[in-house]
C-alpha cells in the first residue's frame, strides 16, 4: 500500500485525529464525586425570557406562551 491508497489514508488522518483529541481528556480521582448540575431553575432562567404573542397567533400558541410567561414568573421573579 502506499500514501495515495484511500485507505491508508483514511486509517492515518484518523489515527492522528483520535491522538490530538487525547490531549482534551480531563481525569478525576477514583473516589471523585460528580459534580451535581445546577437546579433547573438557574439552567432556564438563564436561556428563557417571557414571550409576547401577537393578534394572528391560534389560541394553542396563545396558551403555550401563556403557560411559558408563568413558569419563567415562578422560577425567575424570586
Amino acid at each position: 500500500m502506499t500514501w495515495r491508497s484511500p485507505r491508508l489514508r483514511a486509517g492515518t488522518l484518523t489515527l492522528l485525529s483520535l491522538a490530538s483529541l487525547t490531549g482534551c481528556a480531563t481525569t478525576t480521582g477514583l473516589n471523585a464525586e460528580p459534580a451535581a448540575p445546577p437546579p433547573a431553575r438557574f439552567t432556564f432562567c438563564a436561556v428563557a425570557s417571557p414571550i409576547y404573542w401577537d393578534d394572528a397567533d391560534t389560541d394553542e400558541t396563545i396558551r403555550q406562551v401563556k403557560a411559558h410567561n408563568a413558569t419563567w414568573v415562578a422560577l425567575c421573579q424570586q
